[in-house]
């Protein structure tokens, strides 16, 4: 049963490492794509999803927030 388990916990973290390391691209691709948007139409323009982006952030702390002290 211990085999059992640290095959399937292995397997899960190789899914997360990999789901991680997919969520740090599209960061990296949105962060240009904003980049390229404040340069084409400016800030002011794109303050909307300057606002959305904020907040999803905001979001996104939480949840890591709440996955450490789950697994603690």
């Amino acid at each position: 049963m211990a085999v059992g388990l640290r095959t399937e916990w292995s397997k899960l973290k190789a899914e997360m490492d990999n789901l991680l390391k997919k969520c740090e691209r599209v960061k990296d691709e949105n962060k240009s794509i904003m980049e390229e948007l404040t340069k084409i139409y400016g800030r002011d323009a794109i303050s909307d999803l300057i606002a959305m982006e904020s907040y999803a952030e905001t979001e996104s702390g939480n949840d890591e927030e709440t996955t450490s002290s789950e697994q603690n």
